[in-house]
């Protein structure tokens, strides 16, 4: 059950409180039924690339011309699609917002997190798409976060953000992490009344980098982790065509 999405989960979770007939569906109700069809969860993680096109720059991807004459006035759905679909490619720097919910009575500890390049070429081709004009200034800050130099990081090595916090090849990424919230600090406990917000934010300067990350958490008995990635496949991010 552990590698169910949020969204899955949630139309299982339905069907199980049709089956055993509540009506009307209050939280009480929906909680118990939550916990009754995924006993072992103890956390549920939530992760939203950020794509909103005001606080996210692009690649626009060779043989998309036709493409360029949208991007100012696309909505951050279509952004998600285009991406999706290959057409553009964020450029220099790629956030996600992880959310963890507490799921048990006990409380659970959120002990490290781990990021992993699953590949690295040469910098994507095409151009680099023109950020919308006339957004408002916005503030989407959350507790904590951190910025990640993945240039510096070797393909298929998993390193602790602990670690990268650090280090001195990763002064530049440093910089970034403050533009979304105060340096993560772990370890982190949440309970089932609580959840641990956060930032991931993977940067690059000379590279098309591919990438995901693992939580880590111990639930009272063992040792527990879970893949932090963009909808199944990895965060994607290429530093400017050369």
């Amino acid at each position: 059950m552990a590698a169910l999405g949020v969204e899955r989960k949630m139309t299982l979770v339905g069907l199980v409180i049709a089956a055993v007939g509540i009506a009307p569906v209050l939280a009480g109700p929906v909680s118990a039924a939550w916990k009754a069809a995924f006993p072992d969860d103890a956390v549920v993680l939530d992760t939203a690339q950020e794509n909103d096109p005001c606080f996210s720059d692009w690649i626009l991807r060779r043989g998309n011309a036709a493409l360029e004459s949208k991007l100012e006035s696309g909505d951050e759905r279509q952004f998600t699609r285009w991406e999706r679909e290959g057409r553009i490619v964020h450029w220099q720097s790629v956030a996600a917002q992880v959310t963890v919910h507490g799921n048990t009575s006990k409380a659970v500890q959120i002990r490290d997190v781990t990021i992993t390049v699953t590949d690295r070429k040469g910098p994507a081709a095409g151009k680099k798409a023109v950020r919308q004009r006339g957004c408002g200034g916005g503030n989407f800050m959350v507790p904590e976060a951190i910025a990640v130099n993945l240039d510096a990081i070797a393909v298929g090595r998993s390193v602790s953000v602990l670690r990268l916090q650090n280090s001195p090849r990763q002064e530049e990424a440093a910089r970034t992490g403050p533009l979304y919230g105060v340096p993560i600090r772990l370890p982190k406990t949440v309970t089932e009344d609580d959840f641990y917000s956060f930032f991931l934010i993977g940067t690059t300067e000379r590279a098309d980098c591919s990438w995901r990350a693992e939580i880590t958490w111990w639930d009272g008995k063992e040792t527990r982790t879970a893949r932090v990635d963009n909808n199944g496949t990895p965060f994607r991010v290429s530093s400017g065509p050369a």
